[in-house]
């Protein structure tokens, strides 16, 4: 049996009823694990998507199997949790594949596919959680250089993708108070299997405490940019 077909059984307990609830997607990624963790220090209850293996399981966590393949696998896992996500107040959105190819070998179906994981599947969880949960903040997940002026090598279909996301957070803001919503860019990860020249790498711990300070503050339509720990918003 995979994740896909089962959530957490060895996590039957309700939530604690002082625990707010949050969907953080991506959750078993260097960056998920540490906001799963993150999370549970702010009392808060956690509901990790995750794509195959399931993590160990911890306390005030349940991790919800999906494949975000397609609008098939999107719409299965609104169906299969739609209980569990109608409780959520918050959103994090850390899932987003990052596919490298030589701009001159750039496809359409390339733009297409990233725009599906870093742009529909957000969205589509988005307006799920608002047409159906009491969801008050979303915090999607950048990288680097997204909103400057320039051109992209390798990344280009992943960062329109992401541009684009940053559009979508600052018009949501704009136009879908009092519900928050806000994007936070570090810079890689340290322990990311991804080449890096030069330049420092941040803890994923660091921008956990970041995004979570963000999810839970009152600002909207930010876009927080962390540059080797130090963080600019904009």
């Amino acid at each position: 049996m995979t994740v896909r077909d089962t959530a957490d059984r060895d996590r039957r307990a309700s939530p604690p009823t002082d625990f707010a609830r949050v969907l953080i997607t991506g959750a078993s990624g260097l960056l998920g694990k540490a906001l799963v963790r993150a999370a549970r220090t702010h009392n808060l209850f956690v509901y990790g998507q995750i794509h195959r293996r399931r993590p160990p399981a911890r306390e005030h966590t349940e991790w919800l199997g999906a494949e975000f393949d397609g609008a098939t696998g999107v719409a299965r896992f609104l169906s299969d949790h739609a209980a569990r996500l109608a409780s959520c107040r918050y959103l994090i959105n850390c899932y987003g594949p990052l596919t490298q190819r030589d701009t001159r070998a750039v496809t359409p179906d390339d733009l297409v596919r990233e725009f599906h994981h870093n742009v529909v599947v957000p969205v589509s969880l988005t307006r799920f959680l608002l047409r159906n949960a009491p969801l008050v903040s979303v915090v999607f997940i950048g990288f680097e250089t997204v909103g400057e002026d320039k051109g992209y090598h390798e990344v280009l279909p992943y960062a329109v993708a992401k541009n684009a996301l940053l559009t979508i957070t600052r018009s949501f803001a704009a136009d879908l108070a009092p519900v928050r919503f806000n994007m936070v860019s570090p810079v890689t990860l340290e322990g990311a299997d991804v080449p890096r020249r030069g330049g420092r790498r941040v803890p994923p711990e660091r921008v956990a405490e970041t995004v979570l300070t963000v999810l839970l503050g009152k600002e909207s339509g930010t876009h927080h940019r962390m540059a080797g720990g130090i963080e600019d918003g904009s």
